[in-house]
Protein backbone atom coordinates (compact mmCIF):
# COMPACT_ATOMS: atom_id res chain seq x y z
CA UNK A 1 0.00 0.00 0.00
CA UNK A 2 1.26 3.48 -0.76
CA UNK A 3 0.03 6.97 -0.08
CA UNK A 4 1.19 8.88 -3.11
CA UNK A 5 -0.29 12.17 -2.05
CA UNK A 6 0.94 13.88 1.03
CA UNK A 7 -2.10 15.56 2.59
CA UNK A 8 -1.34 17.87 5.54
CA UNK A 9 0.83 15.29 7.22
CA UNK A 10 -2.16 13.06 8.03
CA UNK A 11 -0.16 9.88 7.51
CA UNK A 12 3.22 11.02 8.86
CA UNK A 13 2.48 9.56 12.30
CA UNK A 14 2.70 6.12 10.66
CA UNK A 15 6.23 6.69 9.29
CA UNK A 16 9.06 4.70 10.89
CA UNK A 17 11.89 5.96 8.65
CA UNK A 18 12.83 8.13 5.69
CA UNK A 19 14.69 6.31 2.93
CA UNK A 20 16.85 7.61 0.09
CA UNK A 21 18.88 5.85 -2.58
CA UNK A 22 21.33 7.32 -5.06
CA UNK A 23 23.07 5.83 -8.04
CA UNK A 24 23.07 5.78 -11.82
CA UNK A 25 20.08 5.47 -14.12
CA UNK A 26 21.64 3.68 -17.04
CA UNK A 27 20.49 4.55 -20.54
CA UNK A 28 18.56 2.06 -22.62
CA UNK A 29 20.24 0.13 -25.44
CA UNK A 30 19.63 -3.12 -27.27
CA UNK A 31 21.98 -5.03 -24.99
CA UNK A 32 21.10 -3.05 -21.88
CA UNK A 33 17.50 -2.23 -20.98
CA UNK A 34 17.29 0.93 -18.91
CA UNK A 35 17.80 0.25 -15.24
CA UNK A 36 19.05 1.73 -12.02
CA UNK A 37 22.45 0.89 -10.49
CA UNK A 38 22.40 1.88 -6.81
CA UNK A 39 25.50 3.26 -5.19
CA UNK A 40 24.22 4.37 -1.76
CA UNK A 41 21.11 3.59 0.36
CA UNK A 42 20.19 5.23 3.69
CA UNK A 43 17.41 4.58 6.20
CA UNK A 44 16.99 7.23 8.90
CA UNK A 45 14.36 6.56 11.54
CA UNK A 46 13.37 5.81 15.11
CA UNK A 47 16.15 3.22 15.47
CA UNK A 48 18.86 5.56 14.16
CA UNK A 49 20.47 5.51 10.73
CA UNK A 50 21.87 2.80 8.50
CA UNK A 51 23.74 3.51 5.25
CA UNK A 52 24.82 0.87 2.77
CA UNK A 53 27.09 1.18 -0.24
CA UNK A 54 26.84 -0.90 -3.41
CA UNK A 55 29.40 -1.97 -5.97
CA UNK A 56 28.27 -0.49 -9.22
CA UNK A 57 31.13 -0.47 -11.69
CA UNK A 58 30.02 0.94 -15.00
CA UNK A 59 31.91 0.20 -18.20
CA UNK A 60 31.43 3.36 -20.23
CA UNK A 61 32.72 1.64 -23.39
CA UNK A 62 29.40 -0.23 -23.62
CA UNK A 63 27.48 3.01 -24.18
CA UNK A 64 27.16 5.43 -27.06
CA UNK A 65 28.85 8.84 -26.92
CA UNK A 66 25.51 10.52 -26.09
CA UNK A 67 24.81 8.01 -23.31
CA UNK A 68 28.31 8.51 -21.87
CA UNK A 69 27.63 12.24 -21.74
CA UNK A 70 24.36 11.60 -19.87
CA UNK A 71 26.14 9.36 -17.35
CA UNK A 72 28.95 11.88 -16.85
CA UNK A 73 26.30 14.58 -16.30
CA UNK A 74 24.74 12.46 -13.52
CA UNK A 75 28.15 11.98 -11.94
CA UNK A 76 29.35 15.57 -12.22
CA UNK A 77 26.16 17.54 -11.58
CA UNK A 78 23.79 15.36 -9.56
CA UNK A 79 25.46 13.11 -7.01
CA UNK A 80 29.23 13.05 -7.53
CA UNK A 81 29.69 9.28 -7.67
CA UNK A 82 32.62 7.98 -9.72
CA UNK A 83 31.90 5.24 -12.27
CA UNK A 84 33.98 2.59 -10.54
CA UNK A 85 34.18 2.24 -6.81
CA UNK A 86 35.92 -0.81 -5.48
CA UNK A 87 37.37 0.46 -2.24
CA UNK A 88 37.55 -1.72 0.83
CA UNK A 89 34.19 -2.16 2.50
CA UNK A 90 32.18 -1.78 -0.68
CA UNK A 91 30.42 -5.11 -1.25
CA UNK A 92 27.99 -6.66 -3.70
CA UNK A 93 24.46 -6.17 -2.42
CA UNK A 94 20.99 -6.46 -3.86
CA UNK A 95 18.95 -3.27 -3.46
CA UNK A 96 15.61 -5.05 -3.18
CA UNK A 97 16.91 -7.47 -0.53
CA UNK A 98 18.38 -4.59 1.48
CA UNK A 99 15.13 -2.59 1.26
CA UNK A 100 13.02 -5.49 2.54
CA UNK A 101 15.48 -6.32 5.31
CA UNK A 102 15.79 -2.72 6.54
CA UNK A 103 12.04 -2.11 6.27
CA UNK A 104 11.45 -5.18 8.45
CA UNK A 105 14.01 -3.84 10.96
CA UNK A 106 12.50 -0.34 11.21
CA UNK A 107 8.76 -0.96 11.04
CA UNK A 108 6.52 -1.46 14.03
CA UNK A 109 2.84 -2.24 14.41
CA UNK A 110 2.05 1.49 14.85
CA UNK A 111 4.59 2.79 12.34
CA UNK A 112 4.64 0.57 9.29
CA UNK A 113 5.29 3.11 6.52
CA UNK A 114 8.53 4.54 5.22
CA UNK A 115 8.70 7.97 3.60
CA UNK A 116 10.49 8.64 0.32
CA UNK A 117 11.01 11.55 -2.05
CA UNK A 118 12.59 9.64 -4.90
CA UNK A 119 10.85 8.42 -8.07
CA UNK A 120 13.15 5.43 -8.63
CA UNK A 121 12.67 4.30 -5.04
CA UNK A 122 8.88 4.76 -5.21
CA UNK A 123 8.72 2.45 -8.24
CA UNK A 124 10.84 -0.23 -6.54
CA UNK A 125 8.84 -0.04 -3.28
CA UNK A 126 5.57 -0.46 -5.21
CA UNK A 127 6.95 -3.57 -6.91
CA UNK A 128 8.07 -4.95 -3.53
CA UNK A 129 4.74 -4.21 -1.84
CA UNK A 130 6.37 -2.12 0.90
CA UNK A 131 4.15 0.49 2.58
CA UNK A 132 5.41 3.97 1.81
CA UNK A 133 4.40 7.61 1.65
CA UNK A 134 5.62 9.52 -1.39
CA UNK A 135 6.65 13.03 -0.32
CA UNK A 136 6.95 14.30 -3.91
CA UNK A 137 4.41 17.03 -3.34
CA UNK A 138 4.51 20.85 -3.35
CA UNK A 139 3.48 20.90 0.34
CA UNK A 140 6.72 19.15 1.31
CA UNK A 141 9.87 21.29 1.44
CA UNK A 142 12.69 20.64 -1.00
CA UNK A 143 16.03 19.32 0.19
CA UNK A 144 17.48 22.79 -0.50
CA UNK A 145 14.87 24.36 1.81
CA UNK A 146 15.66 21.79 4.50
CA UNK A 147 19.39 22.45 4.09
CA UNK A 148 18.76 26.10 4.95
CA UNK A 149 16.69 25.11 7.99
CA UNK A 150 18.83 22.22 9.24
CA UNK A 151 22.45 23.15 8.56
CA UNK A 152 23.92 19.68 8.48
CA UNK A 153 26.78 18.46 6.38
CA UNK A 154 28.27 15.03 6.26
CA UNK A 155 31.18 14.18 3.96
CA UNK A 156 30.31 10.79 2.53
CA UNK A 157 33.28 8.69 1.40
CA UNK A 158 31.48 7.55 -1.76
CA UNK A 159 31.25 10.96 -3.40
CA UNK A 160 34.06 12.57 -5.36
CA UNK A 161 35.29 15.96 -4.31
CA UNK A 162 33.79 18.62 -6.51
CA UNK A 163 36.14 20.70 -8.63
CA UNK A 164 33.84 23.60 -7.81
CA UNK A 165 34.80 24.67 -4.28
CA UNK A 166 31.25 25.89 -3.61
CA UNK A 167 29.53 22.66 -4.68
CA UNK A 168 28.65 20.12 -2.00
CA UNK A 169 26.97 16.91 -3.11
CA UNK A 170 23.93 15.87 -1.12
CA UNK A 171 24.48 12.23 -0.23
CA UNK A 172 21.59 9.95 0.69
CA UNK A 173 22.61 10.17 4.37
CA UNK A 174 22.32 13.98 4.36
CA UNK A 175 18.99 13.88 2.53
CA UNK A 176 17.55 11.18 4.81
CA UNK A 177 18.72 12.96 7.96
CA UNK A 178 17.12 16.27 6.91
CA UNK A 179 13.80 14.70 5.91
CA UNK A 180 13.73 12.56 9.06
CA UNK A 181 14.16 15.71 11.19
CA UNK A 182 11.32 17.35 9.28
CA UNK A 183 9.08 14.25 9.69
CA UNK A 184 9.82 14.03 13.43
CA UNK A 185 8.98 17.72 13.78
CA UNK A 186 5.63 17.12 12.02
CA UNK A 187 4.93 14.01 14.14
CA UNK A 188 5.58 15.95 17.37
CA UNK A 189 3.44 18.90 16.16
CA UNK A 190 0.52 16.51 15.66
CA UNK A 191 0.89 15.17 19.23
CA UNK A 192 0.88 18.58 20.87
CA UNK A 193 -2.50 19.58 22.36
CA UNK A 194 -2.26 23.22 21.23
Amino acid sequence: MSFELYESGDQLHKVCAFVDVQGFTLPESKSNPSYFKPRELTFFGDQGSISKSFKAPIDLKKFSVADRKALRLQSKNIHGFPFSFDKEGDVDRNLETELVSLYDFYRTKEKNFIAVKNDVLSTILKELGINFIDLNNPLVPSVDDLTKEYETWYGCKLHMRSKDAFRVYQCSFQIAKKYWRWIRHKQIEKLLPF
